[in-house]
């Protein structure tokens, strides 16, 4: 997923380098009207404006325990995590809960709380992980390692990593404290990411000029199908309507009857 944000991002800083008046990447207002002449040029706008690097940011948060940052980023995704159609239905209930508990927490909770918000399981800074991440592990380990699992194997492998695990991290944190990124993986990744710029100077256009020749929903070259409905325009109308505000409003009712 980054990759792909940081392919459409460095599109768009390619279009701004080129003659032709592109607004820059700061005036977003600005930005939006121009790339609404082109279908697709406005899906890759809304994608990094709405989700990619909100994504970004989120994933950095997680890293470095910014707990507000978190907070932000549960609020934003609210209203489009809200379906009944995708395979994952709960994230928009789960993202209400996040935002009751870091707004209603008192003070001396919320500092633990906000201080707490991630955690790293090697004890490096820069490496933190959400407090799922020690269960995914095991779960994964169990999956490894464990022949035949019934209850019993299971309780006794899971007994030694009681011991096994500190040791494990332990070791990890030595190897890893002065590790330095591979080469080779970032080249990869850079050949990846241009490779997206490419395409897209391809089909969108390699001039700003181009990028923003009319094109209409019905001769989308990127969205499958061309007729799938803009999501921002669906969140904007909900919210309009009050739809979404009821929902929620609905959905703390119902969880915390006692406010």
């Amino acid at each position: 997923m980054c990759i792909l944000i940081e392919g459409i991002a460095r599109y768009f800083m390619y279009l701004e380098s080129q003659a032709g008046g592109m607004p820059p990447l700061s005036h977003a207002a600005i930005l939006e009207k121009h790339c609404a002449s082109n279908i697709d040029l406005e899906w890759l706008f809304h994608f990094l404006r709405d989700f990619g690097f909100m994504y970004w940011e989120m994933r950095q948060a997680v890293r470095s325990n910014n707990s507000h940052a978190i907070d932000y980023i549960w609020r934003e995704c609210v209203s489009f995590l809200h379906t009944s159609e995708a395979n994952k239905t709960q994230y928009a209930p789960m993202a209400i809960l996040r935002i009751f508990w870091s707004e209603a927490l008192h003070p001396a909770l919320a500092s633990i709380y906000h201080a707490n918000r991630t955690i790293s399981l090697v004890g490096l800074p820069g490496s933190n992980v959400g407090w799922d991440m020690p269960i995914e592990k095991e779960n994964l380990m169990i999956s490894c390692n464990v022949t035949r699992p019934t209850f019993e194997r299971i309780s006794h492998y899971v007994r030694q990593l009681n011991f096994l695990g500190p040791v494990s991290r332990s070791f990890e944190k030595v190897l890893l404290a002065n590790q330095r990124r591979s080469p080779a993986k970032m080249k990869k990744i850079e050949a990846d990411v241009q490779a997206i710029v490419d395409h897209l100077k391809l089909k969108v256009g390699a001039t700003w000029a181009d990028a923003r020749e009319p094109r209409l929903q019905k001769d989308s070259v990127l969205v499958n199908p061309p007729r799938t409905p803009r999501p921002w325009l669906s969140v904007a109308a909900a919210a309009e309507s009050g739809e979404f505000q009821k929902w929620v409003k609905g959905h703390i009712d119902d969880k915390v009857p006692w406010m």
